[in-house]
């Protein structure tokens, strides 16, 4: 190696060594100066700062103390402490002296230039006959050895300007790069109107007319509490845990004031579910009758349970008024599920062994109940609790279908005039959307920045343009979100025969070129959120599944009426309506185990809903 190129790697290896000292030196510093506030986290959670102002930390640590400590280093002792234990100075080629504050100042800024700018201002003193980088040159200073200060040789690095041309030319390269690379960092993205549309109000004071939520949730309350009232009290005592926790930017803060609040029991007395296993037993009709005094008997005593049942088929909307948040997205009632299940084993129990004509009208009040919940719920999971309480009470048809033997006139006339759930009763359209808002709450926690966001219940653009960083772009994190919405939704309403050859399908989402570099932790969380659209699908399948079970049972119906020889062929000349949706073809026949069934896309678990035995 030549020695004017082993001098040039020794001083860069000097100033390298420099850099660190000062940088370690720079952090200690920081600490000292944010130990008083560390300290007042500690003893105090609540007085947490948001992330901005931690941000706000961040730029002084990387940005202020730096500028400070260099500029004034350089100015008045000519030379850092890092440089001091390197042996190194900083001098002004023109005076030979310490430079001055502007010089210095004008200096750092070209330094912060050229680490920006893949470090190549820097790289340049490897070549250089003076040494320099090229923030040296154009701030018109230079770092020499203290043996060159002694020597007095760095007295011929003044006035030479060779080859300084090209170093202009990289310098301004250097600046359009840097300048290209802060757009691209900063560059935000314009939020989509039909996404901010489904940012709605969720105040709890702010309800649809006759909203069932609150009654709802509270099923299960003790007898003497209004239902209703009870459970918007529990929304609001909900709300108001939810929105203090916010204000804590450490997780473990937020999830400790939420664990610590029980809000509602949701079981029920233990008499009723001892005897739930009825509704699950393989022999339903044998268990039924052997439970049949005690299924009378809780039925009879908790008539307060059935009031409420009844009153659920009256309202015209079940809206979800909790505030969305990532640890507590919904309450699920499960007394109303073990209820379902008391409720048809009674309905089923009253019409094969007592009054026919009151197990009718239970076995309608049960359709009416469980379908305008199913109907009429904005979200996933009271679509969910919908559908099982749904899924109940037609095993307690299909019992019946397939015990009785002739069967019961108003049972035929019943069942035949049972609604089928159409597509659009079953669309997830605005449980979806629901869905959506809690994505985007939990991408804005991801931030832990988003106690700001309650102050009115509504998130505007501008709370989610502030809680964009360098490499999380909110603003296409919550497009990416909808658009995956909206996938979901027209999933959801697609006609029956398209299911089979989409089930699987998955959704891909388009991330921009610029994306890849500026919105790296968006990317990825969308990517995460895109694997759960299987799940989803099976859900939507589930969902019609069970809405042709209602025609299975008219078919069924049908074939004990009819009494057909040959089943497969009274089967194949029913019309459309009385065929499986699926495959648009008629539903199949299994002489050996009498069984009439369909078949669909995915889900070995379905086929005990898919079959009804006669």
């Amino acid at each position: 190696m030549k020695e004017g190129n082993s001098n040039n790697f020794n001083m860069a290896i000097r100033r390298f060594i420099a850099f660190i000292i000062d940088s370690a030196l720079i952090y200690l510093i920081y600490i000292l100066i944010s130990l008083p506030n560390f300290v007042s986290r500690m003893n105090n959670p609540d007085a947490l700062k948001s992330l901005s102002e931690s941000i706000g930390s961040t730029y002084v640590a990387f940005l202020i103390l730096p500028l400070i400590y260099n500029v004034l280093m350089w100015s008045f002792a000519g030379a850092t402490l890092g440089m001091l234990a390197t042996k190194i100075r900083v001098i002004d080629v023109k005076s030979g002296k310490k430079p001055r504050l502007y010089v210095s100042l004008w200096k750092f800024i070209l330094s912060f230039v050229s680490y920006f700018a893949v470090a190549i201002g820097h790289l340049w003193m490897l070549w250089d006959k003076q040494k320099q980088t090229l923030s040296d040159k154009a701030s018109k200073t230079c770092v020499v050895s203290k043996v060159e200060m002694t020597q007095g040789t760095f007295q011929s690095f003044i006035g030479d300007t060779s080859r300084w041309t090209l170093g202009k030319i990289i310098l301004l390269i250097s600046l359009l790069i840097t300048s290209a690379l802060f757009y691209t960092f900063h560059k935000d993205y314009t939020l989509l109107p039909e996404a901010l549309d489904c940012l709605r109000d969720h105040s709890p004071d702010t309800n649809p007319d006759n909203n069932g939520y609150y009654s709802y949730i509270a099923f299960g309350v003790e007898p003497e509490m209004n239902s209703h009232d009870m459970g918007l009290n529990i929304v609001k005592s909900i709300n108001s845990v939810l929105i203090d926790s916010l204000s804590l930017v450490d997780l473990n803060s937020q999830m400790d004031i939420v664990k610590r609040h029980q809000f509602i029991d949701n079981g029920l007395p233990p008499e009723i579910n001892d005897i739930l296993i009825v509704g699950k037993d393989d022999n339903y009709v044998d268990s039924m009758r052997e439970q049949k005094l005690n299924i009378e008997k809780a039925f009879n005593k908790y008539q307060y349970l059935y009031d409420r049942y009844v009153e659920l088929s009256r309202f015209t909307d079940f809206r979800k008024k909790l505030v969305p948040h990532f640890l507590y997205s919904s309450i699920n009632p499960m007394s109303l599920v073990s209820y379902q299940r008391l409720f048809s084993a009674y309905a089923t129990n009253e019409f094969l062994y007592g009054n026919k004509e009151k197990g009718i009208q239970l076995l309608k009040q049960g359709y009416a109940t469980t379908t305008n919940i199913l109907y009429n719920s904005d979200t996933l999971n009271m679509k969910l609790i919908g559908s099982i309480m749904y899924s109940i009470h037609s095993n307690s048809i299909n019992v019946i279908i397939g015990y009785q033997n002739p069967l019961d006139l108003s049972f035929v006339e019943v069942v035949k005039n049972l609604e089928e759930p159409s597509i659009e009763r079953l669309s997830l359209r605005k449980a979806y959307e629901n869905e959506f808002i809690f994505k985007v709450v939990s991408s804005l926690f991801m931030m832990q920045n988003a106690a700001d966001v309650w102050d009115d219940y509504i998130i505007t653009p501008e709370e989610i343009k502030a809680n964009s960083s360098a490499q999380y772009k909110m603003s296409a994190v919550v497009n990416h979100e909808y658009k995956l919405t909206r996938f979901l939704a027209d999933y959801s309403e697609l006609p029956y025969h398209m299911l089979p050859d989409k089930s699987t399908a998955e959704y891909i989402p388009k991330f921009s070129k610029l994306e890849y570099v500026n919105n790296l932790m968006g990317l990825i969380l969308i990517q995460v959120q895109s694997n759960s659209v299987p799940s989803y699908n099976k859900y939507c399948i589930k969902l019609r599944d069970s809405a042709i079970q209602r025609r299975l049972q008219k078919v069924a119906v049908l074939i004990k009426e009819k009494k057909p020889k040959n089943v497969e062929e009274f089967l194949s000349q029913l019309p459309d309506e009385l065929q499986n949706p699926y495959i648009r073809k008629p539903f199949k026949w299994n002489n050996d185990t009498k069984t009439v069934y369909f078949e669909g896309p995915a889900h070995e678990s379905q086929k005990a809903v898919r079959s009804i035995k006669l």
